[in-house]
């Protein structure tokens, strides 16, 4: 979010992956526990790429790779949006709106800064999105424009 390369509005749930097994081990001085952690988040990366309908994971750098191989452990998964932010947030205009703020801010980003080809890649992704996010707007908006509330007769 810092980098603009998410919008947190766009983000629902949070997955965290308990390790009880590394609690009070440093990953800093406990190298077991930092290839752990690694070959962790590659696989959980990975996961996520093949369940992306862009094929991507809104990342600056893909994880390094694994030094050993782990199984995905159970997760605890909560959503932090309540369905009334949830309702208010998915009307497609606002997130057309919203994904073009984003895509412009990490533009802007990405021209003011010296950059990793990886933010290069998640501004080309945020822009699939957009137009994924229009097309489809496209298709499913009715004909004609919808009726605005206003309290003046005149508009």
């Amino acid at each position: 979010m810092a980098k603009n390369i998410l919008d947190p509005f766009e983000v629902c749930t949070v997955r965290v992956y308990p390790m009880p097994d590394l609690q009070g081990r440093n990953a800093k001085t406990h190298t077991d526990a930092k290839e752990i952690i690694n070959a962790l988040e590659h696989a959980v990366f990975q996961d996520l790429l093949g369940q992306s309908r862009f094929r991507a994971v809104l990342n600056e750098k893909p994880p390094p790779a694994p030094k050993r191989s782990v199984t995905i452990p159970a997760f605890l998964e909560c959503r932090i949006a309540t369905e009334k932010i949830t309702e208010l947030r998915d009307h497609p205009d606002i997130r057309i709106a919203r994904r073009a703020q984003t895509l412009a801010a990490l533009a802007t980003g990405i021209s003011e800064r010296r950059v990793s080809n990886g933010i290069r890649k998640t501004l080309l992704t945020q822009a699939k999105r957009l137009q994924w996010l229009a097309e489809r707007r496209i298709s499913d908006a009715p004909e004609e424009p919808e009726e605005l509330d206003s309290d003046d007769p005149k508009d």
